[in-house]
């Protein structure tokens, strides 16, 4: 790991030349206001971490871990979105197993344009509501993390977009004149770690990356049997990002442009795996995952409805 410069904050920064190759005939400017509107909807969801002896007592050197997220909005409630795994492996299942302590977690919000706060934001991690789901046979690769209405509230006058119902019920056939996937790699997160014992918190910084691609019907590697369907596609060579890991959870996002000429997107799936030979991912797309949880939520609504009328009625 790279050693850290002192007080070294998470900076937003963007590799704007694989927008402009998509963008064909866009100029660097038009490619980084691009990058800003994506950037709207991108989230680092950022940890500082130890390791535990077989005492419980921390060791070592603090280490730096961050994650891709996006948000989505499912009935008026606002989720932190990555993969399941993501959650499940590298966060919950260290901590159950009494190997890591997280000393502390932060969120990024300002990759996007008209950002105003430009630095970290402390987040409760531990106590937030979250589930997740990895499950192949299903096809879903899902974790959200509910916000509550403090962080929302600042998420939106930070200038961060959710993915809102109207953007994930009316994508129709996935038919993008372009797609692409825009996170943080881990190959350019770089990694502070100063002795536990001080006093000062580990920080670290990430970059943000878009990595064009196209939908693959037929990649050539076996596809996961699965209930539901995988976004299936195939990454165009980035020259500084040979790897993807740490961009789990990223969205995927298409582009359209309409009959008025304007280019719109949506963010279409959610990265989960991918085979690094051939260079194809398997995201899971947006309106599946959206459209269980929403269906959730509005049962789970239904019953503490019916609770509470017949709670009324014995009352009586």
């Amino acid at each position: 790991m790279a050693k850290r410069r002192p007080r070294k904050n998470l900076q937003p920064e963007t590799l704007v030349d694989d927008v402009a190759r998509t963008f064909a005939g866009k100029t660097d400017r038009q490619a980084k206001a691009v990058s800003a509107v994506l950037g709207r909807h991108l989230v680092c969801l950022a940890f500082t971490y130890a390791w535990l002896d077989e005492k419980g007592n921390t060791y070592g050197k603090q280490h730096f871990y961050a994650c891709t997220a996006f948000v989505i909005e499912i009935d008026g409630i606002w989720f932190l979105t990555t993969a399941g795994h993501v959650l499940k492996e590298d966060i919950h299942d260290p901590v159950k197993k009494g190997q890591i302590k997280i000393l502390s977690c932060k969120f990024a919000d300002y990759f996007g344009m008209n950002a105003k706060v430009r630095i970290p934001t402390p987040f409760e991690y531990e106590g937030a509501l979250k589930t997740w789901v990895d499950d192949r046979k299903i096809g879903l690769d899902l974790g959200l993390i509910h916000l509550r209405q403090q962080y929302r509230d600042q998420m939106a006058a930070n200038g961060v977009l959710p993915v809102a119902e109207e953007n994930w019920s009316g994508q129709g056939p996935l038919d993008f004149d372009a797609c692409g996937l825009y996170g943080f790699p881990s190959d350019l997160t770089h990694k502070g770690s100063p002795a536990v014992e001080t006093d000062e918190a580990m920080q670290g910084s990430v970059h943000p990356v878009y990595i064009s691609l196209q939908p693959e019907p037929n990649p050539g590697v076996p596809i996961p049997k699965s209930i539901l369907p995988w976004f299936v596609g195939r990454l165009n060579p980035h020259p500084a990002v040979p790897d993807i890991k740490g961009m789990s959870g990223a969205p995927i996002f298409g582009f359209r442009r309409g009959r008025d000429g304007q280019l719109r997107h949506w963010i279409i799936a959610l990265q989960s795996r991918w085979d690094r030979d051939k260079k194809i991912i398997f995201g899971c797309p947006v309106p599946n995952f959206a459209e269980i949880v929403q269906a959730l939520l509005r049962r789970n609504r239904e019953r503490l409805r019916k609770r509470k009328t017949k709670k009324k009625r014995r009352s009586v």
